[in-house]
C-alpha cells in the first residue's frame, strides 16, 4: 500500500471459490474496504438453471465491493483521494443470441452500447471503443476500457468470458479520484491500478469440479 495512503485495497488477498454449476470460479479479494460501504455478501453457490437467481434484467449479482484511498493521516481525516470498486456478475441472454465466442461477444456488446448511448444522447456518454483480448491464467477474456467523462466518474475496465451459449461471466473495475486529488492523483491512480491488476490476475475459472463447500478464506 502506498505510503501516502491512509486506506486502500492493501496487500493480502483473501481467496474465494464460487461454484457455478459444475465449475469453480477462484479469485482473491483484499481487505481495507471503504468504511462507509458495508461488506457485500459474496455468493458461493450459483445455479444457472434456477430462474429465481436472476434479477429483472437477467443478471446474477455475485458481489460488489469498494475501496477508499485517503489523504495521509496528517491531512484531513477521511478526505477521500479516490476509489476503486469491483463488481462481479453473470448475464443471461436469450438462447438465440450469438455469444459463444469472444468475437460474437464483442459484436453483441458494441451493438448494445451503441443502442444504449446513441450519438448526441442526453447523458453525453460516448460508447467504449477500446476492445481487446487478454489472457488471464490461461483463459482468453474480452477486455473493454471505457474512459470516464471526468475524474469523478472514473475509468472502467470490464472483462467478459462466455460460459455457454446463453451466459456471460463478467467483472468490472471502476477507478476514480476527487477534484482535490489532482496533485497526487497520478500516484493514487498507479496504486489503484496495481490493486486492480492483483485482483484481476487472481481470477480463474476451473472448467470441471464436483460440488463442495462454496466459500473459503
Amino acid at each position: 500500500m502506498g505510503l501516502f495512503l491512509k486506506t486502500g485495497a492493501g496487500r493480502r488477498l483473501r481467496k474465494y471459490r464460487i461454484h457455478i454449476n459444475d465449475r469453480i470460479l477462484q479469485l482473491g479479494l483484499p481487505g481495507n474496504l471503504a468504511r462507509d460501504l458495508p461488506h457485500s455478501n459474496i455468493l458461493g453457490e450459483i445455479d444457472l438453471n434456477n430462474s429465481s437467481s436472476y434479477d429483472k434484467n437477467d443478471n446474477i449479482k455475485i458481489t460488489y465491493l469498494m475501496w477508499d484511498y485517503c489523504w495521509p493521516i496528517w491531512k484531513n481525516l477521511g478526505d477521500r483521494v479516490g476509489f476503486l470498486d469491483f463488481s462481479l456478475y453473470i448475464k443471461k441472454y436469450p438462447l438465440e443470441t450469438p455469444c459463444r465466442t469472444l468475437e460474437e461477444v464483442e459484436e453483441l456488446l458494441r451493438y448494445h452500447f451503441k443502442k444504449r448511448y446513441p450519438e448526441g444522447n442526453e447523458w453525453g456518454e460516448t460508447p467504449p471503443s477500446d476492445y481487446q483480448v487478454v489472457n488471464i491464467n490461461g483463459q482468453d477474456w474480452l477486455q473493454i476500457f471505457w474512459p470516464g467523462k471526468n475524474c469523478m466518474t472514473g475509468n472502467e475496465f470490464i472483462y467478459y468470458l462466455p460460459l455457454n451459449n446463453q451466459h456471460l461471466l463478467y467483472f468490472r473495475f471502476k477507478v476514480g479520484f476527487g477534484e482535490k486529488a489532482k496533485r497526487i492523483g497520478k500516484r493514487y491512480y498507479e496504486q489503484a491500478l496495481n490493486d486492480m491488476e492483483r485482483i484481476r490476475d487472481s481470477v480463474k475459472l476451473i472448467e470441471s469440479a464436483s460440488s463442495s463447500n462454496a466459500l473459503i478464506a
